[in-house]
């Protein structure tokens, strides 16, 4: 496997597993911010193994905001006339249904690509 794909099944284990500890959609945005903050501070104080395992969790923080959205600014973001943080379940039948699909199908493009 190469590195991008090494990475991208860490990335998809910690979005499982974090779903799995805290489902649902409530403070995803702050949850996302407290993770940069760790990666942030991992970059200048711990070893390169922890700063990855932080920046996996800010990736699957990110794909949660976008994924599960957020139910704490639910109410101001329709306040504003804003759309909902995550996307409909209403999707195209040919679109991938969750975000570990749309992964595989990238993943699959590259080695494609890799081989040509």
């Amino acid at each position: 496997m190469s590195d991008t794909e090494v990475l991208m099944t860490e990335i998809l284990a910690e979005l499982e597993r974090a779903r799995a500890k805290f489902p649902g959609d409530n403070v995803t945005m702050l949850a996302l911010m407290e993770e940069v903050g760790e990666l942030a501070k991992a970059t200048f104080e711990e070893p390169a193994a922890s700063v990855r395992k932080e920046a996996v969790q800010v990736a699957v923080m990110a794909m949660r905001v976008v994924l599960d959205g957020d139910a704490t600014l639910t109410a101001w973001r329709t306040s504003k006339n804003l759309d909902a943080l995550a996307r409909s379940s209403a999707r195209p039948a040919d679109q991938p249904k969750d975000a570990e699909e749309q992964i595989c199908l990238r993943l699959d493009e590259q080695r494609w690509k890799d081989r040509t």
